[in-house]
């Protein structure tokens, strides 16, 4: 599958006369050779941060724009434009596609490149993602690319060994799609927010440069309000969304498709998951 068709999908552009945001980033990549799990995880994760972030904050400015209701015009738009200040942090990082703006010792990201199981023509293309996590999850092919934009990394900590026990073998998009909502829901968790130095470099760019402070500190996590997440990102891989399944059984255990009985990554060929 073609990445670079599905990733330029959205432009997010500023105002005025200046060149679209990432316009001088697109030149810089030869997206057309980025097809395939090789040559995607051979990407830098700041490159996919930028482009998913993108793709993100992109999303947002178009829902500003666009009715909730068409019928009831009155309702205003799908997100009161207010809501763009909350994401002054991102706007500010993503000018990192223009060379304006780099991370020092510390990122405020994660992100997990994983090799899927492409179910063919149809079921090749998904995007997700959460305003209020600032989580997304995009599945092209045989590829899965999966960004928390400001969980100070701890999803990489957490999930890392999802992707690199994989080792040349694929993950089925169901068990990418319990991933997303394993770090949705640990993103949800982040007690406060996360903290920030900027300083201003004096040069013709104008380059900001930008570290995090502190650690993340997490809140209890419950396996039955995790439950209800992985219910909701999962349930359609399931027969009649799931309604017969049991998703929490207390006192902890929670319905899982990433791992077996011992612990270990489920990996099976794609023959074997049956009708999904």
């Amino acid at each position: 599958m073609d990445i670079s068709r599905s990733l330029y999908r959205y432009e997010s552009k500023r105002s005025g006369d200046e060149e679209p945001l990432g316009s001088s980033f697109k030149s810089s990549q030869n997206w057309g050779d980025v097809t395939g799990y090789e040559a995607c995880v051979a990407l830098d994760g700041w490159t996919w941060y930028l482009w998913l972030g993108k793709l993100f904050y992109g999303i947002l400015r178009k829902e500003i724009n666009l009715l909730r209701d068409r019928a009831r015009p009155n309702e205003g738009p799908i997100i009161p434009a207010a809501t763009l200040e909350s994401f002054s942090s991102l706007h500010l990082f993503l000018q990192g596609i223009r060379g304006c703006h780099l991370f020092l010792e510390h990122v405020p990201y994660s992100v997990l490149v994983c090799n899927l199981h492409d179910l063919g023509p149809n079921r090749q293309y998904f995007f997700r993602d959460s305003l209020h996590c600032m989580t997304v999850g995009i599945r092209m092919g045989g590829v899965g690319v999966l960004v928390a934009l400001e969980d100070g990394g701890i999803a990489t900590d957490s999930y890392g060994r999802y992707v690199s026990e994989v080792n040349g073998r694929k993950l089925h998009p169901l068990q990418f799609d319990e991933l997303y909502a394993k770090i949705l829901y640990q993103t949800s968790l982040i007690e406060g927010a996360i903290k920030y130095v900027s300083s201003k470099v004096e040069d013709e760019r104008q380059l900001v440069q930008t570290d995090v402070i502190g650690s993340v500190q997490l809140n209890n996590w419950s396996q039955q309000d995790y439950s209800q997440v992985l219910r909701a990102h999962v349930s359609d891989w399931f027969a009649n969304e799931g309604e017969n399944k049991d998703w929490f059984v207390p006192p902890n255990l929670v319905s899982t498709s990433l791992t077996d009985d011992k612990g270990q990554l489920l990996l099976r060929p794609l023959s074997d998951w049956g009708g999904n």
